[in-house]
């Protein structure tokens, strides 16, 4: 899972709480890498140019810096499985521009109408409190999330789990993951997102060939002893019985076409030989 984790550098998440947001969220992210997740950081932040009305209460004005931050988020949506934002509910309004979900999470004030937010929203998006309140009758309110739990990382990926799982777009991997684009008797078409530094395991099918096209970024493919780069616009065809892998070398999101043909496709004519997740 590939995750973007925001917060209003200037927002207080839990009372009485001396951890620095920065603080929180790194150790948060460290928590959720070492279960193999990606993750980036994103700190909003604010400043004295506000957009709102001047008798608007501090928790509803919005900074003109927290806009053009989370525009430049954003833009870079599509290169993650889920977006959380921490107390920003300005970050939802931007939220029908992606079809990444976008988990916010926010404490309950008497500023904040979750059904009229969740309502105005993009489908995608999702909220959670971060303390006990009342729960608003809205199908994507997924509950609270408190800060001061010992088992905060779990908690979330519960919560990012069931995001996912309502808006089943990939199979997730630790290495990225894939959509089937086509499965029918005689062939079988994905498209498959390797993230930056990741390598699937070197393997073998017994009952199918491939045909990779690289279609963005670029990889560094292993056929049996050989090492092939390949780049934008680039294939390489992969016999039955050849050990193969390939490896995402760049900074950014490695994508191909897998085109398979033969007698069976099932994820279970895999022959692992090398995995750097445990997975042989």
């Amino acid at each position: 899972m590939r995750l973007a984790l925001a917060y209003r550098v200037d927002e207080n998440y839990a009372p009485g709480n001396t951890e620095s947001q920065r603080t929180f969220f790194e150790r948060l992210g460290a928590a959720l890498e070492k279960r193999q997740h990606s993750v980036e950081i994103y700190a909003l932040q604010t400043g004295s140019s506000v957009i709102g009305p001047a008798s608007a209460q501090p928790g509803s004005l919005v900074s003109i810096a927290e806009v053009g931050e989370l525009a430049n988020l954003f833009r870079k949506a599509n290169d993650y499985d889920l977006l959380h934002i921490h107390g920003s509910m300005s970050a939802g309004f931007f939220s029908g521009l992606t079809d990444t979900p976008v988990l916010l999470s926010l404490a309950p004030s008497s500023s904040v109408d979750p059904l009229s937010l969740l309502d105005n929203c993009g489908e995608r998006t999702y909220l959670i409190w971060t303390e006990n309140s009342d729960a608003p009758d809205h199908p994507r309110f997924l509950g609270v999330v408190r800060y001061g739990s010992e088992s905060i990382a779990e908690d979330y990926l519960n919560v990012y789990k069931k995001i996912l799982a309502m808006y089943h777009r990939e199979d997730h991997r630790p290495w990225g993951y894939y959509q089937v684009l086509s499965d029918l008797e005689n062939h079988k078409v994905k498209r498959i997102v390797v993230y930056p530094g990741k390598r699937l395991s070197l393997q073998r099918h017994g009952k199918r060939s491939e045909h990779w096209v690289m279609i963005s970024g670029g990889g560094l493919v292993t056929l049996d002893d050989q090492e092939i780069l390949v780049e934008l616009g680039q294939s390489v065809d992969i016999p039955v019985g050849v050990k193969h892998r390939i490896l995402n070398p760049g900074p950014d999101l490695a994508v191909f076409v897998e085109i398979q043909m033969g007698a069976y496709f099932g994820e279970d004519d895999i022959e692992r030989f090398e995995d750097d997740f445990g997975r042989v």
